[in-house]
């Protein structure tokens, strides 16, 4: 069965990466507990009062044990440090993603479930408003069509360069 690799536009915007945190933070817990036990479990072993072939079987098991644990407690320490990294390196990219289609991806402008973006223009001179066609030059044609003299998003409130939401720490920040 093919796996499909990009999710689509519709999928993205439904994320909420705000659980990861709190899987990094029980894994860790978890983590924490099995080296307690883990430790525990060994120094209970050791500290017996036995004798022989029984205490150097038993002390054996017991080291090979809590190596084992630490294994378990070592992954888990990964998965909440993997957990934690995605939630972080995540949560900005995915708010500026919502942020783009929350104020851009609104009619005429569209996004196709394969990010094909481009703008549904409907000529006025025509009676055809049912045709969808992708201009060569879809900011030319928007302009054309609305009869502004330039582009709209070089007008003096919208010079480029703006600080466009990029906070302190991310390129193009600290403005």
């Amino acid at each position: 069965m093919a796996t499909k690799a990009t999710p689509t536009p519709g999928e993205v915007l439904s994320w909420d990466v705000s659980a990861l945190a709190g899987i990094a933070d029980r894994s860790n817990q978890i983590a924490d507990m099995v080296l307690k036990t883990s430790n525990s479990m060994h120094t209970v072993i050791h500290d017996l009062a036995w004798r022989g072939q029984a205490r150097h079987a038993a002390e054996d098991k017991a080291d090979r044990e809590q190596t084992q644990m630490r294994t378990i407690a070592t992954a888990f320490y990964d998965l909440g440090t993997a957990c934690a990294g995605a939630a972080r390196d995540m949560q900005y990219p995915l708010s500026e993603i919502k942020t783009i289609f929350e104020h851009y991806v609104v009619a005429p402008v569209t996004v196709a479930d394969d990010y094909d973006g481009f703008i549904v223009i409907v000529d006025p001179s025509t009676t055809d408003h049912g045709t969808v066609y992708r201009p060569k030059d879809p900011l030319g044609e928007f302009i054309r069509l609305t009869n502004q003299a330039t582009d709209p998003s070089l007008a003096p409130d919208r010079l480029p360069g703006g600080t466009g939401g990029t906070p302190p720490g991310k390129p193009g920040g600290d403005r």
